[in-house]
């Protein structure tokens, strides 16, 4: 059955609350499942009875909790942006900021996201399970793809919407790698200091991972604008300033610096209203 919260409905403790801003509590709400309808997350209940005749002697109850499953794509269009490399002509002298992916480069950074993304959600609590496969995948799920995007912008990724409660299963959301090797231009640009040159193939990845944690934390509902969440309504709900450095729904390098986007300045970790969060709508017990 697919979770709902009501500010209305009276509370109690255990893991059907929660407690957003300000003390605001919410109850998990059942509402009846559709025969025949797709079970989405977090969980469904599975009941065994024991009978004589009509009457029910003994009846146990098990949740069996279902992971939200995220899945990677990609276009040509992504590959080819990382195949370049990114240089920089400052005094008469040109920098290399960035020696390019090779197809080996590629493969290794691709095949490691998943358990990079999954780690972020993991250490939460969080029932999210991501690959980068389609095979064997049916619906729900949500998908996070990587394309070059428009360069220019600057914006490093896109959801669809932030889902409060994650009630569709089946949101998109994109990282355009374009803007991660611009940001790597601009950074050196605006103040040479500011970044670690060469940036890795690692640390590219790093990035990559970071973005595509980002994202799908919007389609499941972070950071919600209103009494539970307190997110702020800049470019779709992120956290609030003032800001703590590197925390994952930050605003982009509205909070943080690209040194940090590269994981050159520290690890990142989630605000802790946003972690219970997600570990009460993605729920693994």
């Amino acid at each position: 059955m697919r979770s709902r919260m009501n500010s209305a409905t009276p509370v109690s403790e255990g893991r059907d609350e929660f407690t957003g801003m300000n003390g605001n509590k919410a109850r998990r709400q059942f509402p009846a499942v559709t025969v025949n309808q797709p079970v989405p997350p977090p969980f469904y209940t599975a009941v065994a009875m024991i009978k004589d005749g009509n009457t029910v002697v003994s009846e146990v109850r098990k949740r069996i909790f279902v992971p939200q499953v995220v899945c990677l794509t990609y276009d040509a269009s992504a590959v080819e942006a990382l195949k370049s490399n990114v240089t920089y002509t400052l005094s008469g002298v040109t920098h290399t900021l960035f020696n390019g992916f090779t197809d080996l480069d590629w493969n290794a950074q691709w095949g490691s996201l998943p358990a990079r993304i999954q780690d972020y959600y993991g250490k939460v609590g969080a029932n999210v399970r991501v690959t980068n496969s389609l095979a064997g995948l049916s619906m729900p799920y949500s998908r996070v793809h990587f394309t070059e995007g428009i360069v220019g912008g600057g914006a490093l990724g896109a959801a669809t919407s932030t889902d409060f409660l994650n009630q569709d299963p089946e949101d998109y959301s994109g990282v355009y790698v374009g803007n991660i090797r611009k940001m790597i231009g601009d950074a050196f640009g605006d103040r040479p200091t500011s970044i670690d040159i060469p940036v890795t193939i690692d640390q590219v990845g790093f990035c990559m991972a970071l973005i595509a944690t980002h994202e799908p934390g919007h389609l499941f509902g972070l950071v919600h604008v209103g009494n539970f969440l307190g997110g702020v309504d800049l470019a779709g709900g992120h956290n609030k300033p003032p800001y703590n450095t590197r925390r994952i729904m930050n605003p982009g390098t509205v909070a943080d610096t690209p040194a940090d986007f590269f994981g050159q300045r520290g690890t990142w970790d989630w605000e802790p209203l946003n972690a219970k969060y997600l570990k009460f709508v993605l729920p693994k017990e």
